[in-house]
């Protein structure tokens, strides 16, 4: 049965593979902050706070300061 699921999903260009948080650059990065005892991360080019809202997530509690020079993006981060 997994065999079978797995060669339908790879002929959609799917892979499934088990988590494992260490070999992911988005874990990385939050466990270079973490050691790294970083307390204010400058966001620039935030967009409408999309890579904000992804170190809340995955549990930053420090200062975030983010620039956006787009006036209409700007306007929603705001």
């Amino acid at each position: 049965m997994k065999d079978t699921i797995h060669r339908r999903l790879h002929r959609l260009g799917l892979d499934i593979v088990r988590y494992d948080g260490r070999h992911f650059v988005a874990r990385k990065r939050v466990e270079v902050i973490e050691n790294e005892g970083v307390t204010v991360v400058l966001d620039v080019g935030a967009g409408v706070g999309q890579f904000g809202t992804w170190l809340r997530d995955e549990g930053y509690n420090g200062r975030i300061v983010s620039f956006e020079p787009v006036p209409e993006a700007f306007a929603r981060l705001e």
